[in-house]
């Protein structure tokens, strides 16, 4: 005959509170797994941040330039250019982008960005929808609602009717999900900075950056070189805060959206706060059926330690398995709601996350509050409370307890 701790551990898991027990984890482990899932997409992986700041570059800068110094926009980029290839690197693109801002307070802000995108050198982000690329100067790229609104070939006047420009392309950014106009200025860039900063209704650079990318070369030489340019000075590289650094190195290396990027309030304390509350009460709830039917298993040989063994196991096997049940469920759920997902967001979404790790977090913070509980609540029976259970006269059981173990006399060792 089997060990008499399988038959009650099977005899726990049939009770009424052990399957309750079993669809509070099942669902509280579905709930915080698709919820994990979903957060953890919204969060673009290392591949897809590279392909957003470096396009095919293996390095890029953003060099912040003062408020109120649109004009010394080109000088910068013609400092900054001469930095990096006299450190021994190739320039693959420069550019600025500006965002003007009305001075007389008519709530007119443009956000434009100038340089020669011929070389399409945002493969993976962006791509060109209609007409043609930007390749010189004269060209700028209008981001957001004037995209939806003009055709190529359109006429487009900005600056409170100061300067227009011709639309000649349409471009659309894959990873922000927003499109771009491609506009053709008579005078170029220059004649934009002019007008914005001498024009009837006064414009300035509320935030400008140069944007730089480059490949080959010393990483830690180009960034001391580039600060040296843009402040005047040399600079230890863990002192450059003054402009943003990207390379593709530290993309790839970074670690995919799951439990260590979603942020905690978001994907990891829910994966631990709720399975440990479903465990803990389940399991407060069971400790009154140990005891309750420890008694009379007492009664019949079936020691109180065996007791507490076998409902502390079906406990494991309950909350083990709602868990991982519905870990993997609410994972499914969380992958057949992707596409409805990536239609609502603004951005695209990362891979699909391994679900395993967030599962596994489900299950040991269920069965970790399950066994808490269940030491703190008192396994097995009181042999004290026999003559309370009995009839202290004749030293008989109570009815209650004959009909306890008749429920359990099966699993009596031999």
């Amino acid at each position: 005959m089997s060990h008499p701790v399988v038959h009650l551990v099977g005899f726990y898991l049939r009770s009424r509170v052990v399957r309750s027990i079993v669809v509070m984890c099942f669902i509280a482990s579905f709930a915080v797994v698709g919820a994990f899932q979903t957060a953890a997409a919204l969060r673009l992986d290392g591949p897809q941040r590279a392909a957003q700041y470096l396009g095919d570059a293996q390095y890029a800068a953003e060099v912040p330039t003062a408020s109120g110094s649109i004009r010394a926009l080109h000088d910068e980029e013609d400092r900054l250019g001469a930095a990096v290839t006299g450190a021994g690197d190739t320039v693959a693109s420069m550019g600025q982008v500006v965002s003007f801002l009305d001075l007389d307070e008519s709530s007119e802000q443009v956000t434009m960005w100038e340089g020669d995108w011929s070389e399409e050198p945002y493969p993976e982000r962006f791509s060109l929808t209609e007409g043609r690329w930007p390749d010189s100067d004269r060209d700028v790229v209008v981001q957001d609602t004037l995209a939806a609104s003009y055709p190529v070939g359109d006429q487009v006047s900005l600056f409170s009717g100061g300067v227009k420009f011709t639309v000649v392309g349409i471009v659309h950014d894959d990873l922000q999900r927003n499109g771009s106009l491609v506009l053709a200025a008579p005078d170029g860039w220059d004649r934009v900075v002019q007008y914005a900063s001498t024009g009837p209704a006064r414009y300035d650079a509320d935030e400008a950056r140069t944007m730089m990318r480059w490949n080959g070369g010393d990483a830690t030489a180009v960034q001391s070189a580039i600060s040296a340019a843009h402040g005047g000075g040399e600079a230890a590289p863990g002192e450059l805060m003054s402009f943003s650094f990207y390379s593709r190195e530290d993309f790839f290396a970074a670690p995919a959206p799951g439990l260590a990027t979603v942020p905690a309030l978001i994907g990891v304390v829910p994966l631990i706060v709720v399975p440990l509350t479903v465990g803990g009460l389940g399991a407060l709830l069971l400790t009154r059926l140990i005891r309750r039917s420890g008694l009379s298993m007492w009664r019949i040989g079936v020691d109180s330690r065996t007791s507490a063994v076998a409902g502390w196991l079906a406990v494991l096997l309950a909350v083990g398995g709602a868990g991982l049940a519905g870990g993997l469920h609410g994972a499914g759920a969380a992958w057949v709601l992707r596409p409805a997902v990536d239609r609502l967001c603004d951005h695209a979404l990362s891979p699909f996350t391994d679900p395993a790790p967030a599962v596994l977090l489900v299950v040991v913070s269920a069965a970790a509050g399950a066994t808490g509980a269940l030491l703190m609540g008192g396994l097995g029976p009181r042999p004290a409370g026999t003559a309370r259970q009995g009839n202290p006269a004749e030293g008989q059981p109570s009815r209650k307890t004959m009909v306890d173990a008749v429920l359990v006399v099966g699993i009596a060792p031999g």
